[in-house]
């Protein structure tokens, strides 16, 4: 039909002209092509003048908004390749030709990587902003820093092997028997690298779970000291000695640990003994002179005291006291002050702390 009216535009266009237009090249006449490259331009810049129309639009609105998960889905919006939009136009005006199957089936298949890179490029964004996110949100970027990059680099990992995986099946490759190599070389892998790999992931662990951070002072089996870096594979303590300690991952998520980065209020029981012979009106004010010495100091609050024990040397006193800081240094010197007051205490009353002593008798 449509060639009967080019012909009849005839006194228009040159005979030869209309017989290059209507001759046929790999099954659809020239007129056709023209035709559809037409409307696949047509296609082609109407999506991209939306889009710069949608992006416009969508600007104003996440600017009112304090998310910052929007601005990437502006920004991949705004990133999205041309030949995405092309492919767009081809597969609208593709049916307007008797095209082979085989070319359809090309398409499709170039669609679906187009558009598999696109969405692994989109979620790449997303777990950027996450990671960024982590960053600011964590005060130890130092130790974090490494864990939550490490975090990111297998996340993406994992989704442009999916995203080959899928790909690769389209290209009716069969992925069952790739998949069963990658599974017996992973096996192998995994056993050469088992320490290396517990190490990486108890780093994963120690970040997210945050049982201590760069700063804090802990304790760890036989172990204290101030956490100095926390590493991808171990983790650096300073001894209260002075020599840096190198843990491993795996063996410090292994153990109980005391962090004592949360304590504001420390429990302190000590004893102390005086020698038999003490009178019992001097064990009786024992108790509230201790307690005076200690209500005298600051940050200091005094549970109690009392005669606990007959030991084999000495009349056994046991005192209870909480120490309002967190600082070790602090504890100690009160608990210093605590004890030479105790000590000048029980002089000026006369009363003898006692050392261990052991009598013999011999008998004949």
């Amino acid at each position: 039909m449509i060639d009967n009216q080019l012909f009849n535009f005839g006194s228009f266009f040159p005979a030869w002209f209309l017989d290059l237009l209507t001759h046929q090249y790999f099954g659809n006449r020239l007129w056709q092509y023209l035709i559809t490259a037409f409307l696949g331009a047509i296609v082609f810049f109407s999506l991209l003048i939306l889009k710069q129309m949608v992006i416009k639009k969508l600007d104003r609105l996440v600017k009112r908004t304090s998310s910052g998960l929007d601005d990437v889905l502006l920004k991949t919006l705004g990133k999205m390749h041309w030949y995405v939009y092309l492919l767009i136009a081809a597969i609208l005006v593709l049916p307007i030709l008797d095209v082979d199957e085989q070319i359809t089936k090309n398409i499709d298949l170039l669609a679906l990587i187009i558009i598999t890179i696109e969405i692994i490029s989109f979620l790449q964004r997303v777990i950027n902003y996450f990671i960024a996110r982590q960053k600011l949100l964590n005060t130890d970027t130092q130790s974090s820093g490494e864990a939550i990059k490490l975090a990111g680099r297998i996340a993406q990992s994992v989704l442009w092997f999916f995203g080959g995986l899928l790909i690769i099946s389209n290209l009716g490759i069969d992925v069952t028997s790739l998949l069963a190599g990658v599974g017996v070389s992973g096996i192998i892998v995994a056993f050469a690298l088992q320490n290396v790999l517990s190490d990486l992931f108890s780093s994963l662990s120690i970040h997210f779970d945050k049982p201590f951070k760069v700063g804090d002072f802990i304790a760890f089996g036989d172990y204290l000291g101030t956490v100095e870096k926390i590493g991808v594979k171990s983790v650096r303590i300073r001894s209260l000695s002075g020599e840096e300690l190198i843990i491993p991952n795996q063996d410090i998520t292994n153990e109980r640990i005391k962090n004592y980065r949360s304590l504001h209020r420390r429990r302190v029981q000590l004893s102390f003994g005086v020698a038999y012979g003490t009178s019992n009106n001097q064990l009786k004010k024992i108790p509230p002179a201790v307690a005076k010495i200690i209500d005298d100091i600051e940050l200091t609050d005094f549970s109690r005291t009392h005669f606990s024990s007959f030991d084999s040397h000495a009349y056994t006193f046991e005192v209870v006291y909480f120490v309002n800081s967190s600082d070790y240094r602090t504890h100690m010197d009160i608990k210093q002050q605590i004890l030479l007051g105790i000590k000048s205490y029980l002089e000026k009353e006369k009363i003898d702390i006692p050392f261990p002593t052991q009598t013999i008798k011999l008998e004949k």
